[in-house]
């Protein structure tokens, strides 16, 4: 199942790059990761920014939390998300 955002949906490429926002990493380790250079990880937060009306990257990476806490159960559909998974594992938090 595909993540919508609203009523739009992201691309491929976006989800991977809402994926990166959202576990904090800054736009050059986002380069690198994908093997883009960093004035086109500049781009897509752009027009990420501009489909979903949003101002700043903090923005994107609350949209990617708040829609991962609504939806804990949900499993990848995408095989590129499940690389950037494997690649990025977020934050270690302890309870």
């Amino acid at each position: 199942m595909t993540e919508t955002f609203g009523q739009r949906s992201p691309t491929p490429r976006e989800r991977e790059l809402i994926l990166l926002i959202g576990r904090g990493l800054p736009n050059k380790e986002i380069a690198n990761e994908l093997s883009i250079s960093k004035n086109t990880v500049r781009v897509h937060i752009r027009n990420i920014m501009r489909k979903y009306g949003l101002h700043n990257r903090t923005q994107i990476a609350v949209m990617f939390r708040m829609k991962s806490a609504a939806t804990t159960t949900e499993t990848l559909s995408d095989p590129s998300e499940e690389k950037v998974l494997s690649r990025s594992p977020g934050p270690v938090v302890s309870t």
